[in-house]
């Protein structure tokens, strides 16, 4: 969950978009947004504060890279175990949550392997709705520069599938990382 610290200062016309669209959400149109960036410019304190200023909570799955290589679904760690406790308990005895559990669990990898990668994303979908549970909410996937094109199969999912979720779905990546790799920049034209 969001809270505001400090002074913000500028990027008011940013802060206005996403205000209208948290807006849009909690009367029930989802929504989609890339924010796109330099290293260090603020990207993801322009979603804390617009998130602090909406009254609204903030999940962030963070794309990772370990020696060069991403780290597939690595978002969806983040998402499940944020730093309030709160979407732990969302699998606890969820059955339509029982392919991510499944994922998360310290199994071998041929049971982790076992489950299909639509019943993950389908699982995924109704994660984010039941973060959102029922108030407008900004779910973010940070750092697309870094995903795995599994994770970039969820980001897309996700965006095509909210239909009256309370939900803006933010995508932040480095501008200069994406248009360098042509698979990156074709995902995000």
């Amino acid at each position: 969950e969001a809270r505001r610290t400090g002074e913000f200062i500028g990027r008011s016309a940013e802060l206005d978009a996403l205000g209208g669209l948290i807006r849009a959400a909690d009367q029930g149109a989802p929504s989609i947004a890339l924010v796109s960036g330099e290293t260090g410019i603020g990207k993801s304190r322009l979603l804390t504060e617009a998130a602090a200023r909406s009254d609204c909570h903030l999940y962030i799955g963070r794309c990772v890279h370990v020696g060069g290589d991403p780290i597939a679904l690595a978002p969806l760690i983040d998402l499940v175990r944020p730093p309030d406790g709160h979407a732990p308990k969302l699998l606890d005895g969820t059955s339509a949550l029982e392919a991510l559990a499944a994922l998360l669990r310290p199994d071998p990898p041929a049971a982790r392997a076992s489950h299909d990668t639509g019943s993950i994303f389908e699982a995924t979908l109704d994660l984010v709705d039941q973060l959102a549970g029922g108030q407008a909410t900004l779910i973010a996937f940070e750092d697309l520069h870094w995903a795995d094109d599994l994770t970039w199969d969820l980001f897309e999912f996700l965006a095509r599938n909210l239909v009256d979720e309370p939900v803006v779905l933010i995508g932040t990546h480095r501008a200069n990382e994406t248009h360098a790799h042509p698979t990156q920049r074709q995902r995000l034209s």
